[in-house]
């Protein structure tokens, strides 16, 4: 797991060499006597010196922090890692390193990804796949670049027409027609949750919930819109 905030996720009281060094020793990955290089490894494959870990958290910044909680994240060699919001609690000249840190460690580990944002622009470079959820139900499923070229479900089209353009004659925000508040996830609206919000609703959207179909290869929805 990559925590979405590194100042909170990171133990104030221990060294960074604790730190990463307590997965490692719970799950008896490495014998004792080789730990401590194996964490030296790990700091220099995540952009940080080995000489760095027997400083604390506060000693280092927002961008070097979330690189030490990548660098844990890997020490047990998992073949799926889950990143919360990884980036948001970043500037962004530091959010690109940490997705270019990502991307590198993917390739190099062969590991996968369950990553969790709301940054439509990071989601559609890191993903091959796109789940699109709306209070807690998940909406529509396709492929990164046919999501976002072809995207089925009003909530998925509303997220697309958010992103701001570069093009001052083409912006994309003039077209939100979205109206009201989410509602609560605790006492959530029959049917389509979707449906207090939805532009194109119809009578059946407040009483029956959609099922999820295939509308193309790899391509699948949750609306009646494309419900026979």
């Amino acid at each position: 797991m990559i925590f979405q905030n590194p100042f909170d996720s990171l133990d104030p009281r221990m060294t960074i060499r604790d730190v990463i060094r307590e997965p490692i020793e719970a799950h008896n990955l490495v014998p004792k006597n080789e730990i401590d290089g194996y964490v030296a490894e790990l700091l220099m494959k995540v952009g940080l010196y080995p000489e760095y870990s027997q400083r604390y958290p506060h000693e280092f910044s927002g961008g070097q922090r979330q690189r030490i909680a990548v660098a844990r994240s890997i020490s047990v060699k998992p073949r799926l890692v889950i990143c919360d919001e990884p980036t948001s609690a970043l500037d962004v000249s530091v959010q690109s390193q940490i997705i270019n840190l990502l991307q590198d460690l993917k390739a190099e580990n062969d590991i996968s990804y369950i990553f969790i944002s709301h940054n439509l622009d990071v989601v559609h470079h890191m993903s091959d796949r796109i789940l699109v959820m709306y209070l807690g139900n998940v909406v529509e499923s396709a492929g990164a670049t046919d999501l976002f070229d072809n995207p089925a479900h009003p909530y998925t089209g509303a997220l697309m027409a958010s992103i701001p353009g570069w093009d001052p004659l083409d912006r994309k925000l003039q077209n939100i027609r979205l109206e009201g508040e989410p509602p609560s996830p605790i006492n959530p609206p029959p049917g389509c949750a979707f449906h207090p919000r939805c532009p194109y609703r119809m009578d059946r959207c407040d009483k029956e919930k959609p099922p999820v179909v295939e509308i193309a290869p790899g391509h699948e929805t949750a609306c009646w819109l494309h419900t026979k």
